[in-house]
């Protein structure tokens, strides 16, 4: 599978990597 790089991409994948982290601490916090 061929994924151009693209800022666009890379940023929304870096924003989806963050609030997939922040929420997977919010949920070992319970």
């Amino acid at each position: 599978m061929f994924l151009p790089s693209h800022p666009e991409r890379d940023f929304c994948l870096s924003v989806y990597q963050g609030l997939a982290g922040k929420r997977l601490l919010e949920l070992m916090h319970l």
